[in-house]
């Protein structure tokens, strides 16, 4: 069954993410209830164009239990910490090593990017909740050897968002902190 492709505007989400230092992460794994937990692996696909675009666009496919999804996010927004991107997706079967544009185009006729390569994954443990209108996921990321801890939260007001987060003792830590693909990026010397 595939997901309707997303044309145009495609779908918008306001986020704010926080690395945390593996004693956080433990302390909020052990302390929330946390609605669900999954394994997802996130493959990352670049050029030069993309490269050259100061990290605003994300071309990933995410795997999460042999479902497939390609997507394009773009940061079209950053407001101290709070970004606004725009995601486009769409069912796949497959991880190619090289997505064509006329597939990416099929998402969204904005984008002339040309062909993109597979870059490497990164390996994602998610535990999700949802408090209010906002979704929580706290992640354990693995990538060339690395680890690192995340807490991110997503929804459409800032305001409770930043709520919540002097509330869990948050809003202290790194808010200017660097998409995954960013880091991934720079530990992979890409």
């Amino acid at each position: 069954m595939e997901r309707k492709i997303k044309r145009d505007k495609g779908m918008k989400e306001y986020e704010v993410k926080r690395l945390i230092s593996k004693n956080t992460y433990c302390n909020l794994r052990k302390a929330q209830e946390w609605d669900s937990s999954t394994l997802q692996v996130n493959y990352y696909y670049s050029n030069s164009i993309i490269l050259n675009k100061q990290n605003n666009i994300t071309i990933r496919i995410r795997s999460i239990k042999n479902y497939m999804t390609l997507q394009i996010k773009e940061v079209i927004e950053d407001r101290n910490g709070l970004r606004i991107c725009e995601e486009h997706e769409k069912r796949l079967f497959s991880i190619p090593s090289i997505i064509p544009q006329d597939v990416i185009r099929e998402l969204s006729e904005a984008y002339s990017l040309g062909d993109v390569y597979l870059q490497g994954f990164m390996v994602t443990e998610r535990m999700r909740r949802k408090v209010g209108e906002i979704e929580i996921a706290l992640d354990r990321n693995f990538y060339n050897g690395q680890i690192d801890y995340e807490i991110e939260l997503e929804g459409e007001n800032y305001l409770s968002t930043k709520e919540l987060l002097r509330i869990m003792g948050l809003e202290s830590h790194e808010k200017n902190v660097q998409s995954k693909f960013s880091r991934f990026r720079t530990y992979m010397n890409i």
